[in-house]
């Protein structure tokens, strides 16, 4: 019982670490190459909001910490889901 519960809660908190952490790296590398490709041009969306947006990301993929490590613990020692 342990493992159908801990498993999809492993799967969900890997999920939304991976869709955070990329998203904040797309963000990141979005705003670096824009500039590098046009130094002079204003950028489409604000350096501000830019942030903003990278932090939004961070925070999605925090929020899939719990259910990883929860689901980490239900799953002890079985190594298949």
């Amino acid at each position: 019982m342990r493992r159908f519960i801990g498993c999809p809660l492993f799967v969900i908190g890997l999920l939304l670490i991976a869709w955070g952490l990329l998203g904040a790296v797309r963000d990141f590398s979005g705003l670096y190459s824009a500039a590098s490709e046009n130094p002079m041009a204003e950028p489409d969306v604000p350096e501000a909001q830019q942030g903003a947006n990278m932090l939004g990301h961070v925070k999605i993929a925090a929020i899939g910490v719990p259910p990883l490590f929860i689901g980490l613990y239900l799953r002890r020692g079985k190594r298949n889901c």
